[in-house]
């Protein structure tokens, strides 16, 4: 129940989807509070790390991708404290 939690609190993130979502999950980010903690760099470093392993997609996000979510994701009400 609580990774279905931290999946719905992800997937509010613009530009977040549901495959993104557990991909950012299994990469050890579990709500949006601790995703906007880290740097972008770091966290596609992580990213690119978790999709190799579990081939999560085949989509090649791009670091301004991940800035984009950051940016996006700071403008949230944060719901969770992990």
């Amino acid at each position: 129940m609580t990774e279905l939690v931290q999946l719905c609190d992800l997937v509010r993130i613009t530009g977040v989807g549901t495959i993104f979502a557990k991909l950012i999950y299994d990469a050890g980010y579990q709500s949006v509070s601790e995703f906007i903690s880290y740097d972008s760099t770091i966290i596609l470093e992580k990213l690119y790390e978790t999709n190799n392993q579990n081939q999560h997609t085949r989509v090649k996000f791009t670091l301004s991708d991940i800035e984009y979510c950051i940016e996006y994701a700071k403008l949230l009400p944060i719901l969770l404290e992990i």
